[in-house]
C-alpha cells in the first residue's frame, strides 16, 4: 500500500493547512480528530463551473468544540492526514491508513441564506489583536448574546481583513467565513455553556 505524503511551502495551501490546525484536536483519546481530513466536494458550489472542481478539495478539522474548513488546490488525495513536521515555511503531511472513519462534518455547519449572514469589518484592527478582540467581541454581542471561547474567534478570523458571521440563537453555533458566498475558510464555533 501506497502512503501519500506531502510537502507544502509558502503556498496558499500551507496557509489553509495552518488554519486547519489550529482546530486539529490534541487529545490522544480521540485519535481521529488528531488528523486533517481532505475530501473533494460533492457538488459545485453555486456559482462555480464544474471543472474547478478537478483541482479543489476541501480540507476539515475539529476539535469538537469548533470546526475549521478551507478549500485547496489539488496537491493533495482525499484521505485523513497526519502533521508529521510544521513551522512557518513548510508542512509535511502523511496520509493516515489507519482506517478509520472521519466524523460527518457536514452536519456541524448550519444551513442558512447566506444573505442573513452580517459583515465584521476588521481592516482597522488588522495589526492590533487588542483592537481586533474587542471589535469582534462588540459585535458578536451586538449578533446576539451567545458565549464564546474569543480565542477559537481570534484564530479563525487572524488572516481576515473581513469576516462573515451567522448565528441563529444564542444556543446554536457561531458560524464564520472569509465570504458570504463561495467562502475560502469557514469555521464553526460552539457556543460555552454558562454554569
Amino acid at each position: 500500500m501506497k502512503i501519500e505524503v506531502v510537502e507544502l511551502k509558502k503556498s496558499a495551501s500551507l496557509d489553509a493547512m495552518k488554519f486547519l490546525a489550529q482546530a486539529m484536536s490534541r487529545d490522544t483519546t480521540r485519535a481521529i480528530l488528531n488528523l486533517i481530513h481532505v475530501e473533494a466536494p460533492q457538488v459545485p458550489t453555486k456559482g462555480e463551473p464544474e471543472e474547478a472542481l478537478k483541482e479543489e478539495f476541501i480540507a476539515v478539522a475539529t476539535d469538537g468544540r469548533r470546526l475549521h474548513a478551507a478549500k485547496i488546490k489539488g496537491q493533495m488525495e482525499p484521505g485523513d492526514y497526519r502533521i508529521i513536521k510544521a513551522n512557518q515555511s513548510y508542512m509535511i503531511l502523511a496520509q493516515d491508513t489507519e482506517g478509520a472513519t472521519y466524523p460527518n462534518w457536514n452536519h456541524v455547519v448550519p444551513k442558512f441564506d447566506p444573505k442573513d449572514m452580517k459583515r465584521i469589518d476588521l481592516i482597522t484592527a488588522k495589526t492590533d489583536m487588542g483592537l481586533r478582540a474587542f471589535k469582534l467581541a462588540y459585535e458578536l454581542h451586538e449578533l446576539n448574546n451567545g458565549h464564546f471561547n474569543l480565542d477559537y474567534i481570534m484564530q479563525a478570523t487572524r488572516e481576515m481583513f473581513s469576516c462573515y458571521v451567522h448565528q441563529v440563537d444564542n444556543l446554536s453555533p457561531l458560524v464564520i467565513q472569509d465570504k458570504a458566498e463561495n467562502w475560502e475558510r469557514l469555521a464553526v464555533v460552539m457556543p460555552t455553556r454558562d454554569n
